[in-house]
């Protein structure tokens, strides 16, 4: 009975300790809520401009493609309206320096230097392109006119 007793007593604490976590944890988020809003209301955090930076990088450094950007940019907390206005502000602002999803499907299938003819080779330079966010119809085309 003593053993019950002792069981039930550091469960119930046990849950306790659980509860004091989540409410702390709780409180945590509500106060960084409360800063970005407090910090945005004055002008000091930029939604917009940050999401565009990353946007820009992802499309000219990493060679993203555009649904993959606004899926980053989504786990970045940035909106969808505010991430597909950044995808569409780097292309205008760099327009010399990132070609279209087709360009950059033909950019990366040119380093990768596979022979088209080997399957195996071929389906790893696909998986890698849908990875990176390229729709596989596109994907097809590309590699369609390299056959040819």
């Amino acid at each position: 009975e003593d053993a019950l007793l002792e069981n039930i007593t550091a469960i119930r604490s046990e849950q306790e300790k659980k509860y004091q976590e989540n409410a702390e944890r709780y409180q945590n988020y509500e106060e960084k809520n409360n800063t970005k809003i407090k910090m945005a209301e004055v002008g000091a955090v930029n939604d917009s401009e940050y999401a565009f930076m990353l946007a820009a990088d992802m499309l000219r450094l990493k060679c993203y493609g555009d649904s993959r950007v606004l899926r980053e940019l989504h786990l970045k907390g940035i909106g969808k309206e505010d991430a597909e206005d950044a995808l569409q502000r780097a292309y205008d602002e760099f327009a010399d320096d990132i070609p279209d999803e087709a360009g950059r499907i033909r950019q990366i299938i040119e380093a990768k230097r596979i022979s088209l003819d080997d399957e195996a080779a071929k389906r790893k330079i696909i998986n890698a392109l849908i990875r990176l966010g390229y729709d596989y119809g596109d994907i097809k085309t590309e590699l369609k006119l390299f056959e040819d």
